[in-house]
C-alpha cells in the first residue's frame, strides 16, 4: 500500500472499501495519516503486515535513501537495512476480512508476488475479479503470467513484453 496513493484514489474515485497492505512502520504511519487527512476511514481498512506466501514473521529489506524500495530480496551493493515483520497470506486476508469477493487485486510487493500467487488456493483465487500486477522480470513475469493463465485468467498482454519491469492485468473467466 505504501503511502497509499493508489489505495486513496480507488476509495474515492469508485466509492468502494480498499483493504490496504502495508509492511513498513513508517510507510503505515503515513498511509494512516493520508487516510484521516482525506477523511476516508470508513473506506480504507490498513494492515500493518507484509502479504506473502505463508503466515509467519521475517525480514524486509529498506533502501537506506528511500523507503518505497522495501522488499523481501535485497539487490546486491546496496545496505539495506532488515526489519522483522508480520506476514500474512492472501486466503487469509479473505478469511480475516470476511470477504466472498474483490473486485480489483492490485499486487505491488517487490517480487512477492509470484510467491503470493502459488500458494493460494483455487477457491480463494476464483473470488478475485481482476488482478493489477507488476513484475521485476521478464522470466518472472511470463512464469505469472501462464500460472495465471492455468488458474482461470484470462491476461493481458497476452505476451510478456521481454523487459525488466511491466504490468500484467488479468481477469477472471469464470466470474
Amino acid at each position: 500500500a505504501h503511502i497509499g496513493t493508489f489505495v486513496l484514489r480507488c476509495a474515492k474515485e469508485r466509492n468502494c472499501t480498499v483493504y490496504a497492505y502495508e509492511p513498513y512502520k513508517e510507510s503505515y504511519k503515513l498511509i494512516i495519516e493520508n487516510t484521516k487527512v482525506n477523511n476516508l476511514q470508513d473506506k480504507v481498512k490498513i494492515f500493518n503486515k507484509a502479504v506473502g506466501s505463508k503466515i509467519e514473521t521475517r525480514d524486509l529489506y529498506i533502501h537506506p535513501d528511500h523507503y518505497a524500495g522495501c522488499t523481501f530480496y535485497p539487490g546486491q551493493g546496496i545496505p539495506y537495512i532488515p526489519v522483522k515483520v508480520e506476514c500474512t497470506t492472501l486466503r487469509q486476508i479473505f478469511i480475516d476480512n470476511n470477504l466472498d469477493k474483490c473486485d480489483v487485486l492490485k499486487m505491488d510487493c517487490e517480487g512477492e508476488e509470484k510467491y503470493i500467487l502459488n500458494s493460494t488456493d483455487i477457491d480463494t483465487l476464483r473470488k478475485i475479479d481482476k488482478i493489477i500486477l507488476e513484475y521485476h522480470y521478464y522470466t518472472e513475469g511470463k512464469e505469472i503470467s501462464e500460472y495465471l493463465k492455468k488458474m482461470g485468467f484470462f491476461v493481458y498482454p497476452e505476451e510478456v513484453p521481454n523487459v525488466e519491469r511491466s504490468v500484467l492485468y488479468a481477469t477472471n473467466r469464470y466470474i
